[in-house]
């Protein structure tokens, strides 16, 4: 899902190593052209499900190309509880 709805505050630090690996060759991505979503795991009851905020998906929408990213600054959690903004 697109974090914001239930994390508006999220705002992961890609790193240039990231930047570098979705780009194209000779040209690392740029922060403007990232979209970044973050995997749920779902509970046993809709309120229990949770989000992956230490390791999500980014996309660079210019060349399509993914990464699932592993966030080494230990700020974000690996199972946040949804809360609807």
């Amino acid at each position: 899902i697109h974090p914001g709805v239930y994390f508006p505050d999220y705002e992961p630090a890609i790193s240039d190593e990231t930047l570098a690996a979705l780009g194209a060759p000779g040209a690392p991505a740029t922060p403007e052209n990232l979209a970044v979503l973050v995997v749920l795991n779902p509970g046993a009851a809709p309120q229990d499900t949770t989000a992956n905020l230490l390791a999500p998906v980014v996309i660079d929408t210019t060349t399509g190309t993914a990464l699932q990213v592993v966030l080494d600054d230990g700020s974000w959690p690996l199972r946040a509880t949804l809360h609807a903004a």
